[in-house]
């Protein structure tokens, strides 16, 4: 078991994982190294309540992240709940934007207790899509004016 909580570290780290749990009871969330380095946090030791977590998402976005933690949604333990969303970093400002998944972990009885989940950071991805889909946007326009400019005879 050890050994597979070291190759779990490794990937979560090479890969640029953050990896979270959240214990529904107390209402803290503890998170991995990575996590803290994605919301621009310092590492702290302490699980943090999930409303601290919660202020760095961006307004628009809370609803989409509040799904990952909706009792609701968690009737099938198994079903994993995949979540876009971001946050504005607490040191630099910036915006980032994150792809969760997360799933809930049952107690003996079956009922919902953690929820655990994973990030994968995607800003690279949303900042390339904005320029790129105003282009696809143009292009289409184009497109559909073509047969006017320039008509098809057979």
């Amino acid at each position: 078991m050890q050994e597979q909580a070291i190759h779990l570290k490794l990937a979560t780290s090479a890969a640029n994982i953050g990896v979270w749990e959240y214990d529904i009871q107390t209402g803290h969330v503890q998170w991995n190294k990575v996590m803290y380095t994605m919301y621009g946090l310092h590492q702290n030791t302490q699980p943090m309540p999930l409303a601290e977590w919660e202020n760095q998402v961006v307004k628009n976005d809370k609803p989409d992240f509040q799904q990952l933690f909706n009792p609701t949604l968690r009737e099938d333990t198994q079903a994993a709940e995949q979540v876009l969303f971001s946050i504005r970093q607490k040191d630099t400002g910036h915006i980032k934007y994150f792809q969760a998944h997360a799933r809930a972990i049952p107690d003996v009885n079956g009922n919902p207790s953690k929820i655990v989940g994973v990030h994968l950071d995607i800003t690279k991805q949303k900042k390339f899509e904005k320029p790129c889909g105003k282009r696809r946007t143009s292009f289409a326009l184009l497109l559909n004016l073509l047969p006017w400019v320039w008509p098809c005879t057979e």
